[in-house]
């Protein structure tokens, strides 16, 4: 979903890794992330990331449960943010409380192996880094086997810059406003495991009714939005609504260029 608008994979060459300034300190890294009622998920993401960030800032969108407790134990900063069905709002507060060079988000219910995390520190301080103004990592989503797993290219780190910021009630993205002033973005072969996702029939039930919800509130304020009306086509292909999923398909095709 972070392609669009379309990108073009500019080559940056492989990735150093291991290339470290020795003249100045490194630049620091923050992780960002936005939680409401994840008490199950949340300590294993934070403690998967601890090792290799600076500071952990978790945004509270309104838990009823011990979500923000559990998070100031693993070590990250806790703010409250009053939820208004916005997820680009909520992000963009967790990257205004973050003091990194650089910032990387991710969910409460991802997780980060080690070999990754050693490669997310080294990143900031890459000769990359010096060009581009974000990168694009991974979410591996389901299981490890070829048929099981689904694999979608985030733009997932950014610069700490008050221009980039997320737009888009759901499903936001950030590169729109990387794309605004000029910027690249490079590619990694960096990856997070997207594994606690609530599969039941319960919980997939109300993320339907909360992703219709937005979408049509973001429908009403982006009428004619390409990325708009392909979520809501998506949405409804999903929920096997598929006279609906295939009318707001056909104007997303009509309305992108």
């Amino acid at each position: 979903l972070d392609k669009w608008p379309t990108m073009t994979k500019r080559e940056l060459g492989p990735i150093s890794y291991d290339m470290v300034s020795r003249d100045k300190e490194p630049p620091q890294l923050s992780m960002c992330m936005i939680a409401r009622d994840n008490e199950r998920t949340i300590e294993q993401a934070l403690l998967s990331v601890h090792p290799w960030v600076d500071e952990m800032i978790v945004v509270d969108t309104g838990s009823t449960d011990r979500t923000p407790e559990i998070a100031e134990r693993c070590g990250a900063r806790v703010e409250r943010f009053e939820w208004c069905d916005d997820f680009a709002a909520a992000r963009n507060a967790s990257l205004r409380h973050a003091t990194g060079d650089w910032l990387f988000w991710m969910d409460s219910d991802d997780t980060i192996t080690e070999e990754n995390g050693r490669k997310l520190r080294a990143l900031p301080a890459s000769d990359d880094a010096q060009r581009v103004h974000g990168f694009v990592l991974q979410v591996h989503c389901g299981s490890d086997d070829a048929q099981g797993k689904t694999v979608v290219d985030h733009v997932k780190m950014v610069r700490n810059l008050p221009e980039i910021r997320f737009e888009g009630r759901i499903h936001e993205q950030v590169l729109p406003s990387i794309r605004r002033i000029g910027g690249e973005v490079g590619w990694t072969d960096i990856y997070v495991n997207h594994s606690g996702a609530d599969y039941s029939q319960e919980g997939q039930a109300k993320k339907l009714e909360r992703d219709l919800r937005i979408l049509s509130q973001d429908l009403t304020e982006r009428p004619s939005h390409p990325f708009v009306l392909f979520n809501l086509g998506m949405t409804h292909a999903n929920a096997g609504n598929c006279q609906q999923a295939t009318d707001y398909l056909l104007r997303s095709i009509a309305v992108s260029d």
